[in-house]
């Protein structure tokens, strides 16, 4: 496991812990994979990644979770 790569995949979550990612949170975001040497296609991809969870967790939700 790429230790960095995780590192900065947490990152990610907790800034969208709230529900919004935001520019400065971006930017912090793109900062610090730059500073853990990881090249911004990877750290694009784990932003992905983080967001294609909390869509499928909604998804989720709006299946299971909703009386019909």
């Amino acid at each position: 496991v790429n230790f960095y790569r995780t590192l900065l995949y947490q990152a990610v979550k907790m800034c969208r812990a709230d529900g919004n990612y935001h520019e400065k949170e971006k930017a912090s975001v793109a900062k610090a994979a730059e500073i853990l040497g990881i090249e911004r296609s990877v750290a694009v991809s784990l932003e992905s990644f983080a967001e294609l969870e909390d869509s499928a967790e909604r998804l989720r939700l709006a299946l299971f979770e909703t009386d019909v």
